[in-house]
């Protein structure tokens, strides 16, 4: 429920940003800042999109538009923090676990996923939330501190997984069997494609430097970025796909009535580079892959 209703709000903060951009209004401002507090009440990452916003309007000298922003995403933010400010004793903005995360997805001999060891579970279930919230970040500064290396190649390997068409959704608890397997078959087709016509897109807008859709782009680097340094799990892809669709579609319009297909680079540029990641998952997982897929029959 929560996933659903954060990606409307996603694509209504994106809708709310480009609405701006064409047509320059406070109260668009206003209605943006309120789209971006209650994202941020249902996913605290989507305040990673605010800076984009904030950007554009200094670019354009907005200084009204951008004050009217913050002061309706604070409005609409610090009743919440206030709240959990007096039920654990101290603000917790981003909700009452949200450190969590940093020490599951980061500790010596882990893989980056969000997949907790014995000891993370007994402190969790022995503490409480302020507790946990401090420990995670402790935790977390002592393994960037002593194992600086290993924290880069998770973060790279997290990276590769939220990329890889080899991490379809439909591992849901209610499919069993050959049906979840075809639910899990047809999340791999729209993800390979979405994957690919969204790169090929990309590309063509840096090839022909298409400034109008930069702030997209900047959108789309801002979205996984608190993933690739804490956990990676498919379902953490759903906020990039409205965003990947947009560049998707943007390639198919911009070949225009002739279907080029054979003759467009950046289209087999694209399925090289998409394919290539998704080996690279396969070949550094596929004990897992095997072991899940082996469930399905």
């Amino acid at each position: 429920m929560i996933e659903t209703l954060y990606l409307f709000l996603l694509c209504l903060m994106i809708y709310l940003f480009w609405l701006f951009i064409r047509r320059p209004a406070n109260w668009l401002a206003a209605a943006l800042g309120g789209a971006a507090g209650l994202a941020v009440l249902a996913r605290p990452p989507a305040l990673f999109l605010v800076p984009v916003f904030l950007y554009h309007f200094w670019r354009a000298k907005r200084w009204r538009s951008a004050v009217l922003l913050v002061v309706v995403l604070l409005a609409i933010f610090i009743p919440w923090t206030w709240r959990n400010w007096q039920v654990y004793g101290e603000p917790m903005p981003f909700g009452a676990a949200g450190n969590f995360n940093f020490w599951i997805g980061n500790y010596h001999g882990g893989n980056g996923e969000q997949s907790p060891t014995e000891e993370h579970i007994q402190f969790a279930a022995k503490y409480g939330v302020r507790e946990i919230n401090s420990e995670s970040l402790r935790q977390f500064k002592i393994f960037l501190r002593d194992y600086p290396a290993e924290f880069l190649k998770l973060t790279l390997l997290r990276v590769n997984k939220y990329f890889s068409i080899f991490r379809p959704m439909g591992f849901w608890f209610y499919l069993r069997g050959p049906g979840q397997f075809l639910f899990i078959l047809s999340s791999a087709v729209t993800s390979v494609l979405v994957f690919i016509l969204a790169l090929a897109g990309i590309l063509k807008i840096v090839a022909t430097r298409d400034k109008r859709l930069y702030y997209l782009l900047a959108l789309t680097v801002m979205t996984p970025l608190i993933v690739f340094i804490t956990v990676v799990e498919t379902r953490y892809r759903f906020p990039i796909y409205p965003l990947l669709a947009i560049f998707a579609a943007y390639f198919i319009v911009s070949l225009g009535s002739r279907f080029k297909w054979r003759s467009e680079k950046l289209l087999w540029l694209a399925v090289a580079l998409i394919f290539l990641n998704g080996a690279v998952d396969l070949f550094l997982n596929i004990g897992l892959i095997k072991e899940r897929l082996n469930g399905f029959f």
